[in-house]
């Protein structure tokens, strides 16, 4: 079986990088001997909080966004 590698980091937003950072230390460290299995476990137990923080980083962009919006098509004050 070939063995999986993580992108390079650079093509991820900054939560990305910090996920893949604090994997890749536990994996490298190997202070918890853990295997691939593990840390697939680990990812799954973390997806409801990852999709928590990833709703609401894109609720803060639309809510900027609409400001922006705003701003930009307001009517001028004569």
């Amino acid at each position: 079986m070939a063995k999986k590698t993580i992108q390079d980091p650079n093509e991820f937003g900054s939560l990305e990088k910090e996920v893949i950072r604090i994997i890749q230390e536990v994996s490298h460290t190997n202070i918890l001997g853990l295997a691939a299995d593990d840390i697939k476990i680990i990812a799954k137990e973390l997806m409801p909080d990852l999709d928590a923080m990833i709703s609401k980083k894109v609720k803060t962009h639309f809510y900027e966004m609409g400001l922006f919006l705003v701003e930009k098509f307001k009517p001028e004050d004569d």
